[in-house]
């Protein structure tokens, strides 16, 4: 049962996130390639000092 409930969890964690992301386009968000978005978080991962 408990397998059932963590597959569960994850589908509605995805369902979420398609939801989330289909209203931010409706709202006028502009895609983006998730390639760049982990490239420049990379960069700023190394630039940023750590707090």
């Amino acid at each position: 049962m408990e397998d059932l409930l963590d597959k569960f969890a994850r589908i509605n964690h995805i369902d979420q996130a398609i939801f989330e992301s289909e209203r931010e386009m409706a709202d006028g968000a502009e895609a983006i390639d998730a390639e760049i978005v982990f490239a420049e978080l990379e960069k700023k991962a190394v630039v940023s000092p750590r707090t």
